[in-house]
């Protein structure tokens, strides 16, 4: 039945041999130990499941009913912001979007300008805190494994935030695990780096090495051609993408628009996914508002064959439905022995969450495969 179905679809000989090696393997850990709902741990260990952040996630998660603050601003919610508007109006820019007044900026050599409104940014940015209540983004460091990682185009604070009290919080329930490596692709606001060490951390620490202050990490800003590679932090945290793109059983896209001005990044992030008929078996999910068919054209490039899944709200995917078994629930979709879903709930408390997810955060007690983890 499952040669049948290899031989329906419509992929090259070297693509169908690929696919029946899965299958083998699949039925062979099965027969083994058909108690298995899936492939074993040390298979499920070889993959990664990818979350990469846009501002769009940043707001799902201080939409939460007890943040009493001001909306977080995505990309061309900045213009809006006086200080900006009162900048523009000076400079005579009529623009409306942040991608072209960038781009503008640059064609003309007004540095001064661009630097003035990178530090509006910058100090805008820093304003934002999470609520006392448990997040999105504190769901993401609880609900993904040590394997996973969290790939973030975001400059605010908000997910180092949840890091840190996530941390705080398990050492509190007596919860001994590890948590998701994450990078932030374009800096962080709290991020700190020493050049000379090759080394990086928080703000207001210093270097292990040469114990001075870490100097910040340079934002890379909407312009038209963005620097991946000269700055220690970005680089490694590209290096560190394209690793766990490559490894990825199941990608996550939260709030994240590919912009026009982000071509790079895409283009990086696509030749470490590979090409979509060798992912024919990996998950694919977008969290985002808008329409199905409009996330399959934005993204046709990482999927074969419009093998897309799309959910409107954090809670509806698959890290949410599967906590900590994401890749085990995209290789059920090979051996077609599907685990059932043990969802969180977003009316869970902080309690409720670390006693409900106890016993799969005990069993993910494992080392990370990669530099940089979260605990």
């Amino acid at each position: 039945m499952m040669c049948n179905f290899i031989d329906s679809i419509n992929l090259t000989k070297s693509h169908k041999e690929q696919v029946a090696e899965w299958c083998e393997l699949v039925r062979r850990t099965q027969l083994l130990d058909p108690s298995k709902s899936l492939l074993n741990q040390a298979d499920a260990e070889e993959y990664s499941h990818v979350v990469i952040l846009g501002a769009g996630a940043s707001r799902a998660t201080l939409s939460h009913p007890a943040y009493r603050g001001h909306q977080i601003p995505v990309m061309n919610d900045f213009i809006n912001l006086p200080e900006i508007s009162e900048l523009l109006k000076k400079q005579n820019i009529v623009l409306t979007n942040i991608e072209e007044i960038y781009c503008y900026l640059e064609e003309k050599g007004e540095w001064n300008t661009i630097n003035e409104l990178e530090l509006i940014i910058s100090n805008e940015i820093q304003n934002y805190y999470l609520p006392d209540e448990i997040t999105i983004y504190d769901l993401l460091f609880l609900c993904l494994g040590p394997n996973d990682c969290i790939l973030s185009f975001n400059w605010d604070s908000l997910l180092l935030q949840a890091r840190d009290r996530v941390i705080a919080k398990l050492a509190s329930a007596s919860i001994k695990t590890k948590l998701p490596n994450f990078f932030f692709l374009h800096g962080n606001v709290t991020e700190g780096e020493c050049q000379s060490d090759s080394e990086y951390g928080r703000m207001g620490k210093i270097c292990g090495k040469c114990q001075r202050p870490f100097s910040p990490v340079k934002l890379i800003y909407p312009t038209s051609h963005k620097d991946y590679s000269s700055d220690f932090a970005i680089k490694n945290a590209w290096e560190a993408a394209r690793y766990f793109m490559s490894k990825a059983m199941a990608v996550t896209i939260f709030g994240y628009s590919a912009p026009k001005s982000d071509v790079a990044a895409i283009s990086l992030l696509e030749k470490a996914w590979g090409k979509p008929k060798e992912r024919f078996f990996a998950n694919f999910e977008i969290i985002d508002i808008k329409p199905h068919e409009e996330l399959v054209c934005c993204w046709k490039s990482f999927v074969f064959s419009e093998h897309l899944q799309s959910a409107k709200d954090f809670y509806d995917s698959t890290i949410a439905r599967f906590p900590r078994k994401t890749v085990e629930a995209a290789l059920g979709n090979v051996s077609g022995r599907w685990i059932d879903s043990s969802p969180v709930s977003q009316t869970m408390s902080w309690d409720e969450v670390l006693e409900f997810l106890r016993p799969v955060l005990a069993s993910n007690a494992l080392k990370n495969r990669f530099g940089r983890t979260a605990q």
